[in-house]
């Protein structure tokens, strides 16, 4: 009897030295893990600058060069890489002096003398899309004051259709040519020049509040009944309905984005397109800008996808799907012809990389 209590213990002995053991293993394990995923994740966040670096750096240099050769701005080498400069500035990251600022002024010149053509519906050369581009850049820097400001909302509300939608002069996909594009990029400015009449006592004020309060109520009538076709409508059409606020809506063109991501993480301007950075960094920002996770599988996916194809020269380069309007232009920029399609993409792909960090 002794004997067999003897052996019992020494089994119960053994069971809990192994169990003490395993114990310390695995926590072992889980904490070399989670030294490793420290150590990827800051590889992730070092590859993740260094993409934004040099991305700015061939955004800084074609925006630089564009205002010596042009005498008018344009939204492909000015609008989205000021926005995409401005938002690394905010993020620590550091730009030629006073580059953001000369682009500003750029920018504002190209309208100044022709104000009150603006205000009565002409003298955009680029026509809606243009304004509402200008209109959007002016909201995300905070220069309503500007006279321009006010004068582009008065443009765009008698640019407005019938049925609400705000048109382009002409289709150059996939960054012109959507009213969803343009619905978007307006909404914004004309809430919260809504805010800003409110505080203003005079008929005038009280006049224009009406009509853009009517212009929104038409651009969500028109929202409400209109299918998006493609990539561009579905992402702008996003950031319309984040702004207006119907969560409902949101979620639902957020999980039809999701559900179209291609399996290397990119997303494709059409069905029966490849995937490329252009409509990546698009939904990307979009669905960051909507309150989808930036830590997500699927953002983390569209990072790795952009960074892994970010050309040596910093650019994202895509081709060009427009017929040319135009005697081309050579600003000298990655992409040969495809070089203003190549500058924007550029400039949203560091703008959807700059969310995550």
């Amino acid at each position: 009897m002794k004997r067999i209590v003897f052996y019992l213990s020494l089994i119960i002995l053994y069971c809990f030295i192994t169990s003490i053991s395993n114990v310390g293993v695995e926590g072992t394990e889980k904490s070399l893990q989670k030294e490793k995923d420290q150590i990827n994740n800051k590889i992730e966040e070092n590859e993740i600058r260094k993409a934004v670096e040099k991305g700015l750096n061939c955004l800084c240099q074609g925006a630089t060069n564009y205002i010596k050769r042009q005498q008018c701005m344009s939204c492909h080498h000015q609008i989205i890489p000021s926005l995409a400069g401005k938002l690394a500035e905010n993020k620590g990251f550091l730009l030629p002096k006073e580059w953001v600022s000369d682009q500003r002024a750029f920018i504002l010149k190209s309208y100044q003398d022709d104000l009150e053509e603006i205000s009565k519906g002409e003298g955009i050369s680029g026509g809606v899309t243009m304004a509402a581009y200008t209109l959007f850049y002016l909201y995300k820097l905070d220069c309503q004051n500007e006279k321009i400001y006010s004068a582009l909302i008065d443009y765009l509300l008698l640019k407005q259709k019938t049925d609400g939608s705000l048109v382009s002069l002409m289709k150059r996909p996939p960054s012109e040519g959507s009213p969803f594009t343009n619905a978007a990029l307006v909404i914004p400015s004309f809430q919260s020049e809504l805010i800003r009449l409110s505080s203003i006592n005079s008929e005038a004020a009280k006049n224009k509040r009406l009509r853009i309060k009517s212009a929104l109520r038409k651009l969500q009538n028109w929202l409400e009944s209109t299918k998006p076709e493609n990539t561009e409508d579905k992402v702008f059409s996003l950031i319309a309905w984040t702004n207006l606020g119907n969560k409902a809506i949101i979620t639902q063109i957020q999980n039809a984005l999701l559900a179209e991501q291609n399996s290397d993480g990119s997303w494709s301007q059409h069905s029966n397109l490849g995937g490329d950075a252009y409509a990546t960094s698009t939904v990307m920002f979009a669905l960051a800008n909507s309150g989808h996770s930036t830590k997500s599988k699927n953002y983390r996916l569209g990072i790795r996808f952009l960074i892994k194809n970010q050309d040596k020269s910093g650019a994202w380069l895509v081709k060009t799907r427009t017929r040319p309007v135009r005697t081309f232009f050579d600003n000298g920029d990655p992409g040969g012809k495809s070089q203003f399609i190549t500058m924007t993409s550029t400039g949203w792909a560091v703008i959807a990389i700059l969310y995550s960090l």
